[in-house]
């Protein structure tokens, strides 16, 4: 990855938590979503550390952060959730952030790389979709009647 877009990643995700800290937040649906954040964050951080032979790029952090937070942390954690936010949410969250990075993993050594870029992230998470603890979580059911 050329480092000016390296650079422009890291500064997007910088941007993402300054954003969610904003009194005038646009992510307005969970009261301490800055804490669900962190949360994330700290999953893909500890896995990241699991796998020393390989670097999640920038792109693949800010992949990652974005759609965990997005489409998981906010979705449970709001008042109106099918689904109770916390007991096992973190520990989930961390093997589904396994899973998708040790498949991601794969994708990246078949292209002779050590660095895990966030096209391997998205063909990880398609290719395990259907195993992992967010499908348990009734994200994206189909509406009941």
């Amino acid at each position: 990855m050329h480092r000016a877009f390296r650079q422009i990643y890291a500064e997007a995700r910088s941007a993402y938590r300054v954003l969610l800290a904003a009194p005038t937040s646009l992510f307005p649906i969970a009261p301490g979503a800055a804490d669900h954040l962190d949360l994330v964050v700290r999953a893909i951080e500890n896995v990241a550390a699991e796998f020393p032979n390989y670097q999640i790029r920038e792109d693949g952090l800010l992949f990652l952060t974005v759609n965990l937070h997005q489409m998981a942390a906010l979705p449970i954690a709001h008042d109106s959730s099918p689904t109770p936010f916390g007991g096992d949410f973190a520990e989930n969250l961390v093997l589904d952030v396994r899973r998708i990075v040790q498949t991601a993993t794969r994708f990246s050594e078949a292209e002779g790389r050590t660095d895990v870029a966030a096209s391997h992230l998205l063909r990880a998470t398609s290719e395990e979709l259907d195993d992992l603890h967010l499908k348990s979580w009734r994200l994206w059911d189909r509406e009941e009647p």
